[in-house]
């Protein structure tokens, strides 16, 4: 089984879920390396938070990942299908399935309607879907409810062009359904609530584009329990212990819509917030980074269309938080990053920042007094470049 993370760089494959029961915290990594990406952060407190609704029993994993995942939501329907199919002893079976989703999830892990870029991400995954067809492979698509009927007749015939079975997903029945996969390891009684309503579900309306054979069954390996949880649940904002060196700070918030909205024009600087990371000194720093305890953070000054910060062995790093009503590129230039602590996800190449989403910056080191520079490219290419000084 190969599950595909799309993004607007690249697809990601999820390599495996590792079980990691001495590992203090849930981390992201690529496969063959132990360092944590951006959103551990974000994955832990996935894990801690709405995934125990149906995996209550899981101790802390690692999502080993082909390539670096930088930034944004959009990773959270297929790590969740991840985790069922893992807890159900069918994400590591050679089973020729290929199960491309995109999608963030609510406390409930219901998906969630945005703007995801689902057309670019499906031409930039078109050699892995021929790769798959081509092996006889079966394919499945999940995606949550699209935002207009344009939309959806291009994912359709995009599934109807390599064969894959779609399911358009609007809660975490819907998904689990699409699978078949059980809620509880035991049968649930014919006569209770549960059953009344697994039947009402089977006799509705279908929601999949059915456009191949019935996907397997899948069921939970003996010992495995899923429990589902019905209700709200927040998710827990966890600190995290050792992990992330740049994180996902202020996750995507649910009622964005991914349409670029009518503004006026702002001073650069207005679309980025800068802010330092303090702590007592630099051992302060290290102990507080690596063990996920809370920094000091204080707003950079605002110096014309800048930011300025004062150099001082208390200054751990920066959190840089996009202000826009829209998505964002952010680039930031090398004479930050190269201060940054190794083995973080480079902010080099272009990371997408949602509106108010933000992402951090630790330093390896206390930084000297230097010049440089922040861009923040929107989606129709205009650039507000904003200096940031540290003095």
């Amino acid at each position: 089984m190969r599950v595909i993370i799309p993004t607007t760089a690249k697809p990601v494959e999820l390599r495996a879920v590792k079980r990691r029961p001495r590992v203090p915290a849930s981390y992201m990594a690529v496969v063959g390396d132990f360092r944590p990406l951006a959103l551990s952060a974000d994955y832990h407190r996935f894990v801690n938070g709405p995934l125990r609704l149906v995996v209550p029993d899981l101790p802390a994993t690692e999502l080993s990942l082909s390539d670096a995942l930088d930034c944004g939501r959009s990773w959270e329907l297929p790590v969740l299908l991840a985790h069922l199919m893992e807890a159900a002893g069918r994400l590591d079976a050679r089973e020729p399935l290929l199960l491309w989703a995109t999608g963030m999830v609510d406390a409930d892990l219901n998906p969630q309607s945005a703007d995801y870029h689902i057309p670019l991400k499906l031409e930039l995954s078109k050699p892995i879907f021929a790769e798959a067809e081509a092996s006889g492979a079966q394919i499945a698509m999940v995606v949550p409810p699209l935002q207009s009927d344009e939309e959806r007749r291009l994912v359709e015939a995009f599934a109807a062009e390599f064969g894959a079975k779609l399911t358009v997903a609007a809660s975490l029945a819907e998904v689990t359904a699409a699978f078949g996969l059980e809620t509880e390891l035991e049968a649930p009684d014919a006569a209770s609530p549960q059953a009344a309503a697994s039947t009402a579900a089977a006799n509705a309306p279908a929601r999949l584009a059915d456009v191949s054979p019935a996907l397997p069954q899948i069921r939970p390996q003996r010992g495995a329990r899923l429990a589902y949880g019905l209700g709200g649940v927040a998710a827990a904002g966890l600190a995290v212990a050792g992990i992330a060196f740049f994180l996902s700070d202020s996750s995507t918030p649910l009622s964005e819509t991914g349409h670029e909205p009518e503004r006026a024009l702002v001073a650069a600087a207005d679309n980025l917030a800068v802010d330092g990371l303090y702590a007592e000194n630099r051992a302060a720093c290290q102990e507080k980074i690596y063990t996920g305890e809370h920094l000091v953070v204080e707003p950079a000054e605002r110096v014309g269309d800048g930011y300025q910060l004062k150099a001082s062995e208390g200054l751990c790093g920066l959190r840089l938080r996009n202000m826009s009503e829209q998505a964002q590129k952010l680039f930031v230039d090398t004479r930050l990053t190269g201060l940054a602590i190794p083995g973080g996800a480079s902010i080099l190449s272009g990371g997408d920042l949602s509106a108010g989403e933000a992402t951090l910056l630790y330093f390896a080191r206390t930084p000297s007094p230097l010049s440089s520079e922040a861009v923040l490219r929107d989606p129709t290419g205009r650039e507000s470049r904003v200096s940031i000084a540290i003095e």
